[in-house]
């Protein structure tokens, strides 16, 4: 069963990357000219009533004018260990809108689908979260912290490329 999750989640990941990779003419740069790298790779620490989380995930801009060009949508694929008096883990399938100012400063939303693996069952199959992002237009670094399920109160950094 796990090695079937990790090769659906694979091939899921190789079907982003294809299709978003179809259309090299789209320039990175949205309507301000803010220009962000496509790809992004962080790891997640949340703290929960009785519960804490460590999550890993890949992103992947998918559209950078969106509202206006003040928006750049985006498809994230994770994972998700949940450890405490709650335990199990998950995957997660996320699509997100990242609200771009011209500072480093950006806020996020994001929401999506987050199966189960495993025997618990007390958690939601849904999630999303609401963070706000430090992430520099050309930059390599991402930071975020915000508010989430499963991942309740987190923090998150990575890099870009």
């Amino acid at each position: 069963m796990r090695s079937f999750l990790r090769y659906t989640m694979f091939l899921i990941l190789i079907g982003i990357c294809h299709f978003t990779s179809l259309y090299p003419q789209v320039n990175n740069k949205n309507e301000d000219g803010i220009e962000f790298r496509r790809n992004a790779i962080y790891g997640s620490g949340g703290i929960g009533v009785m519960y804490v989380t460590g999550s890993w995930y890949y992103e992947r801009i998918i559209d950078t004018d969106i509202l206006s060009g003040n928006a750049i949508a985006f498809l994230r694929i994770g994972s998700t260990k949940i450890g405490g008096a709650r335990t199990g883990q998950n995957l997660s399938f996320e699509g997100g809108l990242l609200i771009v100012s011209m500072m480093p400063q950006h806020l996020e939303l994001a929401g999506g689908w987050h199966p189960k693996i495993g025997e618990y069952s007390d958690f939601l199959p849904v999630g999303g979260s609401f963070a706000y992002r430090y992430q520099k237009s050309q930059g390599r670094f991402i930071f975020r912290f915000g508010v989430g399920y499963p991942e309740a109160l987190f923090i998150s950094m990575g890099f870009c490329f």
